[in-house]
């Protein structure tokens, strides 16, 4: 049996994924958990205080929420919904771009929801008290990996394999289309709108090849790594070995969904 080290380490802390959904889980508990100590009648006042105010006025008495509001959900489906497509596209970004980088995404996200959000208010588009979670952040994440990856494909439990634009879509049909309240769904859009022109950017410069370049003239020692010889463990390896050597963009379209996959399965 592992000690609870290995536990967190392995599980709660192994990547910036998996630390996102642990801080977000934490919030979560923190929240949530108040309902023991707090009477029903305070509990807005509780959330309020990890919430984004619907007032810009408000902003500099609570500017610490531009931060947490996005780190925080106030009931478990909110969590579970936004944390499983967080899972999803996530570890694809890290693939792509790495841990740091998805952070950044995720937090630039946030703060475009909260400007959407804060700017709606101001128009006055109808009433709306607050906004918490981590939708818009992590409709970033979504939008940037559409754009870097598009014709990666994803095994889904029921579907089978899909590729992220199909899946990115149904993300905006949730978040944004049927979203019923209209801030929120304009924090949203801003929220997927900026991890889509992150994506578009990168794509276009140092990135582009992320998207499945097809002249790539390759040393012979750089050729494509077999998918048949070997065990996964060993594909991992010499595709880990290969970026190393020569960079990610090096990788095919195929090694990079095979990078993709390996690295899925093996962590399970």
């Amino acid at each position: 049996m592992g000690t609870t080290k290995e536990y967190r380490k392995r599980w709660l802390w192994r990547d910036m994924t998996t630390r996102i959904i642990t801080v977000n889980s934490v919030m979560w508990a923190v929240i949530a958990g108040a309902t023991i100590f707090v009477k029903p009648a305070d509990f807005e006042w509780w959330v309020g205080l990890f919430a984004l105010p619907e007032s810009i006025t408000e902003l500099p008495y609570r500017v610490w929420t531009l931060g947490t509001y996005m780190f925080s959900q106030h009931d478990f489906l909110h969590l579970l919904v936004n944390m499983l497509w967080l899972l999803l596209f996530g570890r694809m970004i890290e693939q792509a771009v790495g841990g740091q980088r998805l952070l950044q995404i995720y937090i630039q996200g946030g703060l475009a929801g909260a400007a959407a959000f804060l700017i709606a208010n101001v128009i006055n588009l109808g009433p709306h008290p607050f906004m918490i979670g981590a939708s818009c952040s992590v409709l970033a994440v979504i939008g940037a990996a559409t754009a870097l990856m598009p014709k990666w494909r994803v095994n889904l439990l029921v579907l089978g394999s899909v590729r992220v634009l199909w899946i990115a879509v149904a993300a905006v049909v949730l978040f944004i289309i049927i979203e019923p309240s209209l801030y929120v769904s304009i924090a949203h859009a801003a929220g997927l709108c900026t991890g889509l022109g992150y994506g578009l950017v990168k794509a276009r410069g140092g990135l582009k090849r992320v998207l499945g370049i097809r002249h790539i003239t390759m040393p012979q020692q750089y050729s494509e790594v077999s998918m048949e010889i070997g065990s996964d463990e060993d594909k991992l390896d010499r595709l880990l070995e290969k970026v190393s050597r020569s960079g990610y963009a090096s990788l095919s379209s195929r090694e990079r969904q095979m990078l993709f996959d390996l690295s899925q399965k093996i962590k399970r």
